[in-house]
């Protein structure tokens, strides 16, 4: 066989035009990419009121308010400011929760609900819009009563596990029934986990913004990793807290988690809600899809676990739809929403809180 090394150097210039014009078209990509994200955060209304608003709204804000971040809030701590014309306000009891004083031993006729969570519980621009403290005015509308008592114990940040230990303080305020509405934070916990999991190229190639955003489902999580991380990390926790609630003579009813509905989004919310999954974070194993995904195959858990045990199932996922007119970023809703979280609730126990009433007044007859 003849060997022709200009045939060969000819080759190989070929070859590295190509790598060098793909380079460069990556490169290019990767540029308007970033400068479109950018762009994003600058320009999208959504992006700019979410943020604002997210900050007054859900209990992060001020350090004050903290005795441990995302642990702990400071006993009777108080943080009050103005927000587009609305009074923002947070005040913390003495045990540590969102909230009016609870008295312990609970008084005699009361009806006390305990309301678990992370900052989709806390969020509310008062006290009395946090969807807790619309599901008590709608019990005791309902129910002719002033003696239905909604605890918010939701603490922003929250995972399962830590729900699960915190158990015996729950129990501590002697609920008959303890709601649960949380997942977002469980997710975001098991970020670094998944990103362990994946080869070393994988990891690099999440840092590209256009990468990532063009091959969502190549580059990012899958649903194999996703079921993974619910049934060793989450639903374990969650029944630990649901079976621990309910050794102590308390009933549970377990929320689905709400998201934006994607199929009816405009571009501009489509961007607003893709930017705030995405934004802010080295490695981006999240997109808009794999979260939404993520939810939806808890939620259908939570309807599994609810039938098997027993436990109240409240379709909070089914009742509540909507693009940025609902939610302020994926998971933190606008004031109306969560006024209809409450009202949806509200739907889901009422029937059970009216027939322990009624036991109850029986069992106080005789």
């Amino acid at each position: 066989m003849h060997f022709n090394p200009s045939r060969t150097v000819r080759v190989f210039l070929l070859l590295g035009t190509i790598f060098l014009w793909l380079a460069v078209a990556l490169a290019a990509l990767e540029t308007y990419t970033r400068a479109r994200f950018y762009w994003i955060s600058q320009n999208n209304s959504f992006v700019r009121g979410g943020r604002e608003r997210r900050i007054h709204q859900m209990g992060t804000a001020g350090e004050s308010l903290w005795l441990e971040k995302f642990s702990r809030y400071r006993p009777n701590a108080y943080l009050s400011s103005d927000y587009q014309g609305e009074q923002f306000e947070i005040r913390i009891n003495s045990h540590g929760y969102r909230g009016g004083e609870v008295v312990i031993p609970k008084p005699q006729g009361r009806y006390r609900i305990v309301c678990v969570g992370g900052s989709t519980t806390v969020e509310g621009l008062t006290n009395e819009t946090t969807y807790p403290a619309v599901l008590e005015e709608l019990l005791n509308a309902h129910f002719e009563t002033d003696q239905i008592e909604v605890l918010n114990c939701g603490i922003s940040g929250f995972v399962s596990s830590q729900e699960a230990a915190r158990l015996p303080e729950y129990l501590e305020f002697e609920p008959d029934l303890l709601i649960h509405y949380n997942l977002v934070n469980d997710i975001w916990a098991s970020r670094a986990r998944l990103s362990r999991a994946a080869s070393p190229w994988k990891r690099r190639l999440r840092h590209s913004w256009f990468l990532t955003s063009a091959f969502p489902g190549w580059l990012g999580v899958d649903e194999f990793l996703i079921r993974r991380r619910l049934d060793r990390a989450t639903f374990p926790r969650l029944i630990e807290l649901a079976q621990g609630a309910r050794e102590a003579d308390v009933e549970v009813a377990i929320c689905t988690f709400s998201v934006p509905d994607v199929p009816g989004l405009t571009r501009s919310e489509r961007e607003f809600f893709s930017y705030d999954i995405q934004a802010g974070r080295s490695e981006r194993i999240l997109s808009l899809g794999s979260y939404v995904e993520w939810v939806e195959m808890y939620n259908a858990g939570v309807e599994q676990l609810c039938e098997k045990e027993g436990y109240l199932f409240v379709p909070v996922a089914a009742g509540i739809t909507g693009g940025a007119d609902c939610f302020i970023d994926i998971c933190h809703m606008t004031d109306p929403c969560i006024a209809r979280k409450a009202e949806v609730i509200f739907e889901g126990v009422k029937e059970f809180v009216g027939d322990q009433m009624d036991l109850r007044s029986v069992e106080l007859g005789r």
